[in-house]
């Protein structure tokens, strides 16, 4: 192993635009992990695709954050002979162990529950340092998943690893292709115990969990162990490249109610395949697209419906002064929409959203679809 300035070897340093102390933590947590192995770099390898890839359900994580951790990994890494051939054969492996899930119905989710409330949820499984729980997939959902899960092995075998953790488009579909979000019609889930989610400084004045009637009282750490379908957009980019690498990989290139709707339909099928979690409904912990600014300023626009199936909407308040500029970023990918928030007559504000599974079912009749 090569050494650095002071003769000290290159260590994991701590994403500085990190929004939770999480990935602050980790970095420290697999530093000293990598001290125990520094003389294999298979083993050092096997570490870092670990940190890599980490993941808890309490703490939303982006493909910026992915990213970053990769481009971590790949520095450390590096100061071994043949250091990056290594670290792209664990990272292909990982995918290949995914796809053996996805082949067999299935996937993995977070669980850091130790003893749930709940006496009818599986006991956990212990799988590379998590323990999880076994989420069984839709076929569609499981189709979809295996398309990304090829891609990304293929991208890895023609040595453009880099490009796929690295570059955007491509790196929005590193978590697709393990597993750890699903895609469901035009919307990315996650499926896990995502009650933390509302429970930051962001929420915590909005009291979401009275608002939304979810089952929870005073006592610490309630509801913690409450299973929760998280849904993301699939923006335009990520949108692009799904049809780049595959056919019938999404609905439609507009987000409509009615293409939203689908989404839905694969969503109750997610929960009605896994009775053995108890999932509350589906949540989205800060998204511009339920806003009813949004739905207020452009009422012409099909996005702008999507608040009316959404469920119980809360709005937070400015994505900026909310330090989520991401959410900016998306919503201004439209031009109306741009030009407005240039010209100061548009404030991208961000909503939290909940909604149980039998209002799924309601709108899913609505558009005369069947779950």
């Amino acid at each position: 192993m090569r050494e650095t300035i002071q003769g000290r070897p290159i260590r994991i340093v701590p994403n500085p635009n990190a929004r939770t102390r999480w990935d602050y933590y980790r970095a420290l947590q697999v530093n000293k992990e990598l001290e125990l192995v520094l003389s294999s770099p298979h083993e050092t390898a096997e570490k870092l695709v670990e940190y890599i890839f980490d993941t808890h359900p309490d703490v939303p994580d982006f493909a910026s954050g992915i990213s970053y951790r990769f481009g971590q990994a790949q520095k450390v890494i590096e100061q071994y002979p043949k250091g990056s051939e290594i670290l792209q054969d664990v990272i292909l492996n990982d995918f290949q162990e995914a796809q053996g899930r996805f082949q067999n119905g299935y996937a993995y989710a977070v669980s850091p529950t130790v003893i749930s409330s709940h006496p009818d949820i599986p006991k956990r499984i212990n799988h590379a340092g998590h323990f999880v729980q076994k989420i069984q997939l839709p076929e569609s959902v499981q189709k979809r998943s295996l398309v990304w899960n090829r891609w990304a092995q293929d991208m890895v075998r023609s040595g453009d690893t880099a490009k796929l953790f690295l570059q955007h488009p491509y790196l929005l579909g590193v978590e697709l292709a393990r597993g750890t979000k699903l895609p469901v019609g035009n919307l990315v889930v996650e499926l896990g115990e995502g009650l933390a989610r509302i429970r930051t400084p962001m929420h915590r004045s909005h009291d979401l969990e009275k608002a939304w009637e979810l089952p929870v009282d005073g006592e610490w750490g309630s509801g913690l162990d409450l299973w929760f379908v998280m849904t993301h957009i699939m923006e335009k980019d990520m949108l692009s490249l799904a049809e780049t690498i595959g056919e019938d990989m999404i609905d439609s290139r507009k987000l409509t109610p009615e293409v939203y709707a689908k989404s839905y339909v694969f969503i109750l099928q997610l929960i009605d395949l896994n009775p053995q979690l108890p999932i509350q409904g589906v949540l989205s912990d800060a998204s511009w697209i339920y806003s009813p600014v949004l739905r207020s300023l452009f009422p012409q626009q099909a996005v702008s419906g999507l608040h009316n199936i959404a469920g119980k909407v809360t709005d937070l308040g400015p994505a900026l002064e909310l330090g989520l500029p991401e959410q900016v970023d998306f919503s201004t990918k439209d031009e109306t929409r741009r030009q407005a928030f240039i010209k100061g007559q548009y404030v991208v504000n961000v909503a939290a959203r909940f909604i149980r599974p039998a209002q799924i079912r309601d709108i899913v009749k609505r558009f005369g679809l069947t779950a």
